[in-house]
């Protein structure tokens, strides 16, 4: 292509402003000479992002331009090597998307696995720089991470997510810069140990039966967090969904379920917010006679408020780290399996389909999809297989 500029030097300079319309935008101006007039003429266009802006820029002088030295002894083609963005700076634009389109626990999640295990070791790479052989490396390393007390490496799960967090980046970035994602190409590992093994199904180690879960509730003294506890177990339900309940959605042996509070993390003057459940879905939901009954000794006890902004916890929710503690010293103290708080709500799942109940009742009584469902306990249904062919 002929060329029809010349210019003296690669500089330009971006400004980044601010609009009520669009929000941050950026402002792409630099010079060039005219080739057949010498006039010299602004370039410039308004971009979304400064990577995009500055791409723009070497895109235009490799095509159009020829740069002038400056003692005027010769010209060579202007061509400088396109720059895509570190990872780093890539990392700062793909969060500004996140953070505009994700609830703000899923934005932490993606901050605190991003800072912690990948752009320590991938943030000074380019984004074509991100090869197989790169990535292999960095997947290997995290492997054999061990945690901050030394005590041992991350559990399958966590490498799980940083690898789910890490490929979604790699999409992105594909679709801005035209990157290839080369993790597809990383093979991953097989976590043999019982404690690390990557299982996206829901295991009999990982539940309470019913009598397990009496064992446990037969040592809180404390009839709120009985109650609590007991809501979790026979709903199912998430535990920000059932902390965000007010006495008002309580009625008629039903829980109305439209929220969840959500953890901020380390925000001390703003804790926690009230959020929209995971899915999005909520409604009138029935319990049974279990959580009946905790509620009316729960109601009778003192602790209850019918005026309060939550059910539990009065005008402000329960706080999570003390409802951990409280999870933790009461089985211990009840000798019972060990199970994270989230488990209860597999416990009630896995009680209700081994007692007959369809699939999209089983979706419908927790607000998940049927999809969903059948993702995390198909082991469940196919275990009673059996007894369904013995009983026809």
């Amino acid at each position: 292509m002929e060329k029809q500029y010349w210019i003296r030097s690669r500089k330009f300079t971006v400004k980044a402003y601010t609009t009520k319309n669009k929000g941050r935008m950026y402002k792409l101006r630099f010079r060039v000479f005219d080739m057949k007039t010498g006039i010299e003429i602004y370039k410039g266009k308004t971009y979304k992002t400064k990577s995009a802006a500055e791409n723009a820029y070497y895109d235009f002088i490799d095509k159009y331009c020829v740069l002038v030295t400056d003692n005027g002894c010769g010209t060579e083609e202007a061509v400088p090597e396109k720059r895509l963005p570190t990872v780093n700076s890539a990392y700062a634009e793909y969060m500004t998307l996140i953070k505009r389109t994700n609830k703000s626990s899923t934005v932490r999640d993606k901050e605190s696995v991003f800072k912690n295990h990948i752009l320590p070791d991938l943030g000074e790479y380019r984004l074509n720089e991100l090869s197989k052989e790169t990535l292999t490396k960095w997947y290997n390393r995290f492997v054999k991470k061990k945690k901050r007390s030394g005590a041992e490496c991350y559990s399958g799960s966590k490498l799980k997510q940083t690898r789910a967090f890490l490929n979604a980046f790699l999409e992105w970035a594909g679709s801005e810069y035209d990157t290839p994602n080369n993790l597809g190409k990383v093979p991953r590992y097989k976590i043999s140990s019982e404690k690390n093994k990557i299982n996206m199904g829901v295991g009999e180690r990982d539940i309470w039966d019913k009598d397990e879960f009496e064992k446990f509730a037969s040592v809180i003294n404390d009839p709120l967090y009985k109650t609590f506890f007991t809501f979790l177990f026979y709903t199912g339900r998430r535990e920000g969904e059932v902390m965000a309940l007010s006495p008002s959605d309580i009625k008629d042996g039903e829980a109305f379920y439209n929220k969840s509070v959500t953890s901020k993390g380390s925000d001390r003057e703003s804790p926690w917010e009230i959020t929209n459940t995971k899915t999005g879905k909520g409604g009138r939901i029935p319990f049974g006679s279990k959580v009946k009954d905790a509620l009316e000794e729960y109601r009778n006890s003192g602790y209850y408020d019918e005026n309060a902004r939550f059910l539990f916890g009065g005008d402000r929710p329960l706080v999570w780290s003390t409802v951990r503690r409280r999870f933790k010293q009461y089985k211990e103290l009840a000798g019972v399996k060990d199970i994270r708080i989230h488990d209860l709500r597999h416990s009630f799942v896995s009680m209700i389909i081994h007692n007959g109940v369809k699939l999209p009742v089983v979706a419908e009584l927790i607000s998940d999809t049927q999809e969903q469902v059948m993702k995390t306990y198909s082991h469940l249904y196919l275990s009673d297989m059996g007894s369904a062919v013995e009983n026809l």
